[in-house]
Order: structure tokens, then C-alpha cells, then sequence
């Protein structure tokens, strides 16, 4: 009776075993994503962030625009650069994906340069007059 029981608590213990081991990998599944960012004209956007929306995974472009990135399926990429419209990509089952980005005139525009010469003798000036 005892080597029954025995061998019934080790079956189930190796069942068990076996679920854990073929789902832990099917749990932790990744994505890696490639592409290219670049702006209207075909120039490549060099240091462009992208992310993982919604989490702290990223990466930057590279000199030629590239950028390869491991991410959650179903993930979406939050694409930005200085200067540039923000884009969001859902990658549904894609590897590779290239982003034209587009300026932000709005931004570009609210920039503007100032000349002009400053007093000195506040707190903190070493010259005095």
C-alpha cells in the first residue's frame, strides 16, 4: 500500500514539474524589434528614444537612424525626438518597423533668441561698480 501511494505522489509531483517547466517559457516570451528612425526627408535620427510604452525599457537610434529593441508581445513604441511629433507604433506581430517622424512647427516656433546686455551688481556679482 505504501509503494502505491509512493508512486502516485511521485507521478503527480512529475506532472506538475513538467507544466511549470513548458510554461514558464510560453510566461516569458519576448520580442526583439528592429527598424529605422527617420524625418520627412529620409535623414536618419540620430539618438531618437524608443520605448516601451508603459515601462522603463528603451533604447536610443544609433548614427544611422537604427535601433533594435526586446519587448513584451503585444507591446506598443512610443518613438521621440527633440523637435519632432511623438509616434506610437503597436507592433501586432511585427519585427521590424521603420518610423518617419515630422516636425513640430508649433515647438520650433515658440523659440526664440534673446540679445541684450545684463546689469551686474546683484547678489552674488564679483564685480561692482
Amino acid at each position: 500500500m505504501k509503494n502505491i501511494c509512493f508512486h502516485s505522489t511521485r507521478k503527480l509531483w512529475a506532472t506538475l514539474l513538467m507544466l511549470v517547466l513548458f510554461a514558464l517559457p510560453a510566461l516569458a516570451q519576448k520580442v526583439t524589434i528592429t527598424g529605422t528612425v527617420t524625418d520627412q526627408t529620409g535623414e536618419a535620427l540620430i539618438g531618437a528614444s524608443v520605448m516601451e510604452k508603459g515601462t522603463t525599457n528603451g533604447t536610443s537610434t544609433d548614427i544611422d537612424g537604427n535601433y533594435q529593441l526586446t519587448v513584451a508581445p503585444g507591446a506598443t513604441l512610443v518613438f521621440t525626438y527633440v523637435g519632432y511629433n511623438p509616434v506610437e507604433e503597436a507592433i501586432s506581430g511585427r519585427t521590424h518597423i521603420n518610423v518617419v517622424m515630422t516636425e513640430n512647427a508649433t515647438q520650433l516656433q515658440d523659440v526664440r533668441p534673446q540679445a541684450g546686455r545684463h546689469r551686474l551688481g546683484g547678489p552674488g556679482d564679483a564685480r561692482r561698480d
